[in-house]
């Protein structure tokens, strides 16, 4: 059977153009909403990844030395921009790796630390509510001990079992030392919050 020329063509209407340009105007606007909202995700990671290596560093705890403020494992935020104050827990690299401390006394200051570990900065006992238990600990240095120039006294707080500035063989700090100082803990969640 041949097919004629009405046949053969077919009409479009009006309402089919209509719908197919709807239809395409509909994909576009979802391609179009899919980029916009990648491009933001990427913007914003890029933003976050340079406050991060600049601003704040996400470090591991290793060791037991800041029992009970940090547990081996636990993972701190470090404002690398902040200035470390007495009483502040602190980051510090320390060889080819960065260890946790409290910063007790900064350059030139006399710190002396009696038999039952109670600890003096200038005269003045400090009050360290973050200890579980004073104790002098593993210390072979002479007291009165005075800070020397650009460096920093850190004590872990676990007194018996930390390795510090009390011991030769560890020193003082030079302040180039310190990362940051330690502002957040992250992990575990259940202990995350501000460390004091």
């Amino acid at each position: 059977m041949i097919l004629g020329d009405e046949e053969r063509k077919r009409e479009i209407t009006l309402e089919e153009v209509d719908e197919a340009i709807a239809s395409n105007r509909r994909r576009t606007r979802w391609g179009r909403g899919i980029w916009a909202a990648l491009t933001v995700l990427l913007v914003i990671a890029a933003i976050l990844l340079a406050v991060t290596s600049y601003l704040y560093t996400p470090v591991l705890v290793s060791g037991g030395s800041m029992a009970p403020t940090l547990a081996d494992g636990d993972v701190v935020l470090v404002a690398r921009k902040e200035i470390a104050a007495p009483g502040d827990v602190i980051c510090l690299y320390y060889g080819d790796r960065t260890i946790v401390k409290r910063y007790i006394a900064g350059p030139g200051k006399q710190v002396e630390i009696d038999e039952d570990g109670m600890v003096y900065v200038d005269g003045e006992k400090q009050e360290e509510p973050y200890l579980a238990a004073a104790a002098l600990g593993k210390s072979d240095i002479e007291y009165p001990f005075e800070t020397p120039s650009g460096c920093c006294f850190v004590m872990g707080d676990d007194r018996a079992l930390s390795l510090d500035s009390r011991s030769r063989a560890f020193g003082c700090v030079n302040e180039l030392q310190i990362a940051g100082k330690v502002v957040y803990r992250l992990w575990p969640l259940g202990s995350a919050g501000r460390v004091e």
